[in-house]
């Protein structure tokens, strides 16, 4: 990710396909100096699959994993923490997004919540496991003017949730199995002057 001509992003120091030693974020100045590298996990068991991303808003960079990390983008000062203290858990990638009112949208095991970035209090939960029931969700969230949130999931199931975290719809993609094809990786595209959302899978 790039942010204020800054470079940020996460490494891991794997030892297996589901191990691994820790994972930094580390940030970079435009000419690929190191500004400096945090630890964010040394949870050693970990998902074999997925994408792991970093979210800018406003001087704050901010790690959603099993723990949150909110560091400030030039000094990498840590301005929050929400620790999981999980350590019999598989750690895994979850990708947040930053919606317009300044609050992290990301989804974590069968629960979507917002996480206002000025407070850092939750400010919405959407916890009925029942609707997320033997899914997964690697995709980062898409959202739009009205901050409704969209995202595709392992089962191939797109999702849309309005800004109070409340289910708007779901769209299945044919025989909807979380360990078979198709599945929705890639964030959503919005295009709101066409009132149309593509996605790829």
């Amino acid at each position: 990710m790039v942010h204020n001509n800054n470079i940020y992003f996460t490494a891991d120091k794997r030892t297996s396909e589901f191990q691994k030693s820790y994972r930094d974020l580390v940030a970079l100045d435009n000419n690929g100096q190191q500004l400096w590298r945090k630890r964010v996990s040394d949870y050693p068991s970990q998902t074999g699959s997925g994408l792991s991303k970093v979210v800018a808003y406003q001087n704050q960079v901010i790690y959603t994993g099993l723990d949150i990390f909110a560091f400030d983008a030039q000094t990498g000062d840590t301005l929050f923490k929400r620790l999981c203290n999980c350590g019999g858990r598989q750690d895994r990638f979850v990708n947040g997004a930053i919606n317009y009112k300044g609050e992290l949208v990301f989804y974590d095991e069968g629960r979507l919540f917002k996480l206002d970035l000025s407070s850092y209090e939750l400010t919405g939960q959407f916890a009925d496991i029942v609707t997320f029931e033997g899914d997964l969700v690697l995709s980062t969230p898409a959202i739009d003017s009205n901050n409704n949130i969209y995202f595709g999931s392992e089962a191939g199931i797109l999702y849309s949730f309005d800004d109070n975290l409340a289910l708007r719809w779901r769209f299945e993609l044919p025989n909807p199995q979380v360990l078979e094809a198709p599945h929705i990786r890639s964030s959503v595209a919005i295009d709101e002057s066409r009132d149309t959302l593509y996605f790829g899978t």
